[in-house]
């Protein structure tokens, strides 16, 4: 019996010893993936993600698909072929009169004026090719051709002379290789029912190779278009020194100053169906030749838009070929240029409103107080319907969004909005707008709650994929993972009720808090301390600093100006000008930004005055805010503990943080 016992308790202790070594292992494993994740966040994304993924309890596979009779379909070959009917109907039926003929006589003879600027054929050299091989990432999808992005990355010195033969022939011939013409979709889950095809979005996965020319071209076709005053000034996608950020900055501070002035105003969010798929090719070219492209470009670009074939890859198992009748694959470079073409004249009988564009994402404002102003915005909204019949294009109406900004509400009652089929538009309290929501306040507190809990699962997802505390890797994780969700657009939201600003500060509050070395006796390091220790802003901190830093590239011309009017003096240096204004356009950037700007010391503010190329001073200037602010006590107003310390205050009297009302008191002080 006591050897029976002396045996048991042996197993047990050879049991226990080799669950220890199993689990020091695996964690030993463990620390490894996770190191190797973080060093690919930038690198490789594809495997970060991977690793991230394997700790999440939702599958993100595709289907299964519900079919025409309701039954759930999963074999992959199945659901691929039914993908691609679904993206298939999205097409649209050419428009004969605009249709275009490889043999016709559209490309015999031009119809642009003498005296017009055109573009006919791009130059480029072998420079040109390295130089877009160099901006193509590595972990790049491979396309339908095969040829890997790493291949074509590591050995760019020996296939650039070559590429640019292939290249230089497929121009002047204006015949692009049919493998360049192939496209293999991914289908992307939008959201919704993830048994419905009709939930999934087509992103093409198309040649490397084409993708690197498409860039040679883009970049000739851009510079054309922007020194010939081509591009629409409503739009701000995909162009220098434009972003959702620039278009979001002058629409706010448009809405706020009309409010000021006792207007009301409405703004139509429009939604295009399925606009890249729909884009009538043959009306797309005559747009193109309007403006000036004409040649062998053209040619080329129409043979890059035709006889495309499309697959849709579920699984290892891929559907049937398709045809593609009309649209810009969605995944190539030339996409949202060529997006930015069809809808350049889209504000064209816009008389007596605003509309804004970021390629195919358009609104239309405008301002009343009486159902004579009213109307004349009806007006141009039906223009804006119109345009769309005409391009044979097509309006998702259900899809619209209203918001009624004022507090006229007879005037709201007295008016409304029709979509397209003639019904009523109902007004909604917000709506999102470049990934901002908006609401008929003017304010950002529902953006500023979706951020803080896009951040708070963000968090979760990050101590449940990494077991590690340790300080560089958690600071790794939130500046790459976390920083970006709320920098983005922060000039435009960046708060001043202290409940927003505190409920933003509390996710970095609250995430430092699970930093090894940020607790002293068991007890949690005042978050002052922390900030300073770890070598951070506060997040209210960070965003004034990189408003400071938009308003300086404004004035440099880096970026497009929201409405600053720059003012060079000897005695004080280049200032904006500050006007007195309304309450509510108080709280826009364009005022903020400018009371900012003018708080830093003289010698920061005209670093780079004068300079040719702002690019190689703004290193300069950033280095030299970053210096200065880091004399700046940085003590965020979280309550508790921390407003007995504060000694700055706003206007209202309460104990703040924000730069325009520390800077002149600790500068004064510090002369003292």
């Amino acid at each position: 019996m006591s050897q029976k016992k002396q045996l048991t308790s042996k197993t047990i202790r050879k049991l226990n010893d080799i669950a220890e070594k199993l689990k020091k292992s695996y964690d030993e494993q463990r620390k490894q993936s996770e190191a190797k994740a973080i060093q690919a966040i930038k690198a490789n994304p594809k495997y970060f993600y991977a690793h991230v993924k394997s700790f999440r309890d939702k599958k993100s596979e595709i289907g299964p698909l519900q079919d025409e009779s309701g039954e759930l379909v999963h074999d992959d070959l199945a659901m691929s072929n039914m993908l691609i009917k679904q993206f298939e109907s999205a097409f649209s039926v050419p428009d004969e009169e605009n249709k275009v003929h490889k043999t016709g006589a559209f490309f015999e003879t031009s119809n642009i004026p003498s005296n017009k600027a055109r573009i006919d054929d791009v130059q480029f050299g072998v420079d040109d090719i390295e130089e877009a091989i160099g901006t193509i990432k590595e972990s790049t999808a491979t396309g339908p051709d095969g040829f890997p992005a790493i291949l074509l990355r590591r050995l760019a010195t020996q296939l650039a002379p070559l590429l640019y033969d292939i290249c230089r022939c497929s121009l002047d011939t204006g015949e692009v290789p049919s493998q360049f013409r192939r496209g293999t979709i991914s289908p992307i889950f939008k959201g919704g029912n993830r048994m419905l095809a009709s939930n999934y979005r087509p992103v093409t996965v198309t040649s490397v190779v084409c993708r690197m020319f498409e860039k040679v071209l883009k970049k000739r076709m851009v510079a054309f278009m922007e020194e010939n005053d081509l591009v629409s000034p409503m739009q701000h996608g995909f162009r220098k020194g434009h972003s959702c950020l620039s278009q979001l900055l002058e629409h706010h501070d448009q809405i706020l100053q009309q409010l000021d002035e006792g207007k009301n105003i409405d703004v139509l969010y429009l939604d295009f169906a399925k606009c890249f798929d729909k884009i009538d090719i043959g009306i797309l070219m005559h747009k193109m030749k309007k403006i000036g492209i004409d040649g062998k470009l053209i040619r080329w670009l129409f043979s890059f838009l035709t006889e495309r074939t499309m697959i849709v890859k579920v699984g290892k198992q891929t559907s049937e070929p398709r045809v593609v009748i009309s649209g810009l694959p969605q995944g190539t470079c030339l996409g949202p240029l060529l997006m930015i073409i069809m809808n350049h004249d889209i504000h064209r009988d816009v008389k007596n409103s605003v509309l804004g564009s970021f390629a195919d994402d358009t609104k239309i404002q405008g301002a009343y107080n009486s159902e004579e102003e009213h109307r004349l915005f009806r007006e141009d909204v039906c223009s804006v319907y119109r345009w769309a019949q005409l391009n044979n294009m097509q309006f998702n109406h259900k899809k619209f969004i209203l918001l009624r900004y004022g507090s006229n509400w007879q005037a709201k009652e007295e008016t409304s909005l029709c979509d397209p089929t003639g019904e009523v538009i109902e007004a909604k309290e917000n709506a999102r707008d470049l990934g901002v929501v908006m609401n008929d306040q003017g304010t950002f507190t529902d953006h500023i709650e979706k951020v803080t809990t896009d951040c708070r699962r963000t968090m979760a997802m990050i101590f449940r994929s990494f077991s590690t505390r340790d300080e560089m890797t958690l600071k790794t994780l939130y500046k790459s993972l976390i920083l970006s969700k709320l920098d983005y657009c922060s000039p435009l939201y960046m708060p001043t009720k202290i409940t927003d600003v505190r409920m933003l500060e509390r996710v970095q509050f609250d995430f430092t808090l699970r930093i090894n070395g940020m607790s002293e006796n068991e007890r949690p390091i005042n978050y002052w301390k922390r900030l300073e220790r770890l070598g951070m802003y506060s997040v209210e901190r960070r965003h004034e600093r990189y408003a400071i830093m938009y308003t300086w590239k404004a004035l440099h011309g880096m970026t497009r100006n929201p409405g600053f009017e720059f003012i060079n003096s000897g005695r004080r240096g280049t200032t904006v000008k500050e006007y007195a204004v309304g309450k509510l356009r108080s709280f826009s950037f364009v005022v903020r930004g400018a009371k900012l700007f003018n708080a830093i010391p003289k010698e920061v503010r005209n670093i780079g005055t004068g300079d040719l190329e702002p690019t190689k001073s703004f290193p300069n200037f950033k280095r030299a805010l970053d210096n200065f602010l880091s004399a700046i006590p940085d003590q965020p107003n979280m309550g508790g503990t921390y407003p007995s310390q504060m000694y700055y205050v706003d206007d209202n009297g309460n104990k703040t943080n924000s730069l325009v009302y520390v800077l002149p008191n600790f500068l004064r002080e510090s002369f003292v």
